[in-house]
């Protein structure tokens, strides 16, 4: 999964008032301008992974290991890496892939496939998590939910996986349910009947789209402007809701050269912070750890609406196109599902969390394909290929595993067939053979099977002219026999 913006986003840019780099790195930069200011980051694991693995030499992109490009990638990890240590920054952690959790759960669950997405997010999320901690040096305590898509369905998975706290949007504390008083403090999110909870941060939505969509300016006279009136908005706030917290959270790239590089937003940015430092107390820049530390959440919230920052809709990914490429990856679900899922549940968390395994890759090609931002951009064509490569690529491992289980009949007598199931798969599997009359089943068998070896299953079928043995992995059927 090598995005070129993974890298263009270091190196490639030209902001007022800054050595050369693109919008990460210009981050790095503003932060050393600025040693009083803390914020609060997202860096995706999959933008972690490819940084780590072009600078160990594991993978390659054109350009990439000029000199100086190969540089400004290290200097810009690292870089994050001091902030992170020093307390500036908080790690936000996220899933491995971009992904629009909850509606991946209302798609999946339509399609009789529920348990299955609920596993696969939480997998991508201990995999994220992971990778956080391994190339950062830390586990993040808070999560950037993708595209602010919440579910309820979410806080279990939340809660499991250890995750304390999370962000949202302004739109969503409108339509949630609970002890509501304003967005300017954290609140607990509680699931009544599991017992399972999480501290929710909601953005100021007209702060957070005020740099996200209005930072094109002319000059740097535009942009300091510009800056002191944001100011002005963030001290009406202050009036109104001293010693609380505003959280403003955006995408951390995209406003700075979305549709086309903003020569100014850099500087922008670099004079808000400054008036801040200046402010002479009244405002001052916190993360989500240290603020929690000093004040605790004690409003209780019992819900919050399904939806992304977007309306609380899903329609950005969806609709025409969009829905044919998920349709794609549906189809190419069950062989996905069942080859995971025959796996005993025993083995299974060893074998899924181990690179060097076919699940593995498997679930990794398949979270690939679900990544959203493929379905953002769901009209081009190089997306639409991204998402049919990489679900063909889970499909293709899949169908090659179950392969692997063949099944025949050595015997079949009056009142008994004998079914030969051999395994050649390196781990034990599970499968179910069901015995069927018509439309009813009259039997249904649960095997074990050790890595490489054979079982014989002996089903009775005295009086069953005319039915059918199918043998099955999950919901797919693997071999039929008829009587």
């Amino acid at each position: 999964m090598h995005s070129p913006w993974a890298f263009k986003y270091v190196y490639e840019g030209s902001f007022f008032d800054f050595s050369n780099g693109g919008p990460y790195n210009v981050h790095v930069q503003l932060h050393r301008k600025h040693p009083k200011i803390k914020d609060v980051d997202h860096l995706s694991p999959s933008l972690l992974e490819q940084w780590d693995m072009i600078l160990n030499n594991q993978a390659s992109f054109e350009g990439v290991f000029e000199n100086e490009k190969f540089s400004m990638i290290n200097e810009t990890l690292n870089g994050f890496r001091k902030l992170v240590r020093s307390r500036k920054i908080e790690l936000l952690g996220s899933m491995y892939a971009h992904t629009i959790q909850g509606f991946l759960i209302r798609l999946f669950t339509l399609k009789g496939f529920r348990k299955f997405i609920r596993e696969l997010l939480e997998w991508e999320w201990i995999e994220g998590l992971a990778l956080s901690r391994r190339i950062m040096g830390q586990r993040p305590k808070g999560a950037w939910t993708p595209e602010m898509f919440w579910s309820m369905e979410l806080l279990s998975i939340y809660s499991k996986v250890g995750i304390k706290y999370t962000v949202l949007c302004e739109q969503h504390f409108r339509k949630a349910g609970g002890e509501k008083d304003t967005i300017y403090e954290p609140y607990i999110l509680e699931d009544y009947i599991s017992g399972d909870s999480l501290i929710v941060f909601f953005r100021d939505l007209e702060l957070s789209d005020w740099i996200s969509f209005n930072a094109d300016f002319k000059d740097d006279e535009e942009a300091d402007i510009a800056a002191r009136k944001f100011i002005v908005e963030l001290f009406k706030r202050y009036l109104k809701n001293h010693g609380k917290i505003c959280v403003i959270a955006l995408d951390g790239e995209n406003w700075m050269v979305i549709p086309t590089l903003k020569k100014y937003s850099a500087y922008f940015l670099d004079r808000v912070w400054k008036y801040i430092e200046s402010s002479k107390g009244i405002f001052e820049t916190t993360t989500f750890n240290e603020y929690l530390k000093e004040h605790s959440a004690d409003k209780r919230l019992n819900y919050v609406p399904y939806g992304s920052w977007i309306l609380l809709s899903d329609k950005q990914w969806t609709r025409g196109v969009k829905d044919d490429l998920w349709n794609y990856v549906l189809e190419k679900t069950p062989w996905v599902e069942a080859y995971y899922r025959i796996i005993p549940e025993k083995i299974r968390y060893e074998l899924i969390h181990n690179e060097r395994t076919p699940v593995y890759r498997m679930l990794k090609a398949f979270s690939i394909a679900l990544d959203s931002d493929y379905y953002w951009y769901g009209e081009e064509k190089v997306y639409q290929d991204a998402v049919k490569k990489w679900s063909e690529e889970a499909y293709k491992i899949a169908k090659s595993q179950l392969e692997k289980i063949r099944s025949r009949i050595l015997e079949e007598r009056n009142s008994v067939a004998v079914i030969e199931l051999e395994n050649n798969l390196d781990h034990e599997v599970e499968l179910t053979i069901f015995l069927k009359c018509g439309d009813v089943v009259n039997r249904s068998i649960n095997v074990l099977i050790p890595s490489h070896s054979t079982e014989c299953v002996y089903i009775p079928i005295l009086g069953k002219v005319g039915c059918k043995i199918e043998i099955f992995a999950s919901k797919v059927m693997l071999k039929e026999f008829k009587l």
